[in-house]
């Protein structure tokens, strides 16, 4: 990502984040580290999953949930499904019934389509269709 980052282009009202067209540092590097996880490239998305949950506020549980969820798919990128799926979990069930949005839902969606087909029958795998509807 060479160049000028992406926030520091945005203008102040952009940036401003009670407005609805925010556009938050931490929704910039959340954005490019789910992109990368997605694509299966975990050296690109780590970093920038990390430096999202470094500016993530505790007063934004879902963010964090994503977050980490997104870290749980490069865990899982990476061969370790288990784990990967357990950070899943964790993530998902931190958050109280009515907070698990459809972004969090699709998130998990994702993560269930990445695993080896053998890993849907791993408790892990089943726990996390239960927490997000999808039993």
């Amino acid at each position: 990502m060479g160049g000028v980052p992406i926030y520091a282009r945005l203008s102040d009202a952009q940036r401003e984040p009670n407005t609805l067209w925010a556009w938050s540092e931490t929704t910039q590097h959340q954005s490019i580290g789910a992109l990368y996880a997605q694509l299966g490239d975990t050296e690109k998305a780590e970093p920038a999953l990390a430096h999202a949950s470094g500016l993530c506020p505790a007063s934004r549980p879902v963010a964090q949930a994503q977050i980490m969820m997104w870290h749980s798919l490069c865990r899982i990128n990476d061969g370790d499904v288990t784990d990967g799926l357990g950070q899943a979990v964790e993530a998902v069930s931190v958050l109280p019934e009515e907070r698990r949005t459809l972004l969090v839902r699709r998130s998990a969606v994702t993560i269930l389509q990445t695993i080896p087909k053998q890993a849907h029958s791993l408790d892990a795998a089943r726990e996390l269709r239960t927490l997000t509807g999808m039993a």
